[in-house]
């Protein structure tokens, strides 16, 4: 059985794992921003003879030279950018979107109410008794 050509309505991502194994390629799509930054959206499991690819609008292009392609690519987990594409992907790899700066005495912690202490101990006071139901203003007249 044979197809027309007029007739092949496209692959999309989710047979690229398919097609990478038919034609041995490691398939890597990637998109960019009006800006120029560049964002991995999918890599095949294959990882050599890889053929590199840009989703535009609903349509695939083939990358030739991925540096020209962009200068500029970002994690997909905490959008920090890398001037090529082995810098970002080494990144990615153990990247957890957590911060990673370092402060004196550690991570901002709020410091805990009266009543989060008491609740160590097994009082619990209700939402209700928490607040106070009138305001103190003070001006000068």
């Amino acid at each position: 059985m044979s197809i027309l050509a007029s007739d092949f309505t496209g692959i999309s991502l989710n047979e690229l794992e398919d097609a990478s194994r038919i034609f041995d390629v490691g398939i890597y799509v990637f998109t960019q921003s009006e800006t120029g930054i560049t964002e991995s959206l999918y890599r095949t499991l294959k990882n050599d003879n890889v053929m590199h690819l840009n989703l535009y609008n609903n349509h695939f292009s083939y990358i030739k030279d991925l540096n020209k392609f962009s200068r500029s690519f970002r994690c997909g987990k905490c959008n920090k950018t890398f001037p090529t594409m082995f810098r970002q992907q080494r990144h990615s790899s153990t990247c957890d979107a957590a911060t990673r700066d370092v402060y004196v005495g550690g991570a901002f912690e709020p410091n805990r109410t009266v009543f989060d202490k008491l609740e160590d101990f097994g009082v619990d006071i209700s939402t209700e008794l928490r607040y106070y139901p009138y305001r103190a203003c003070f001006g000068h007249y």
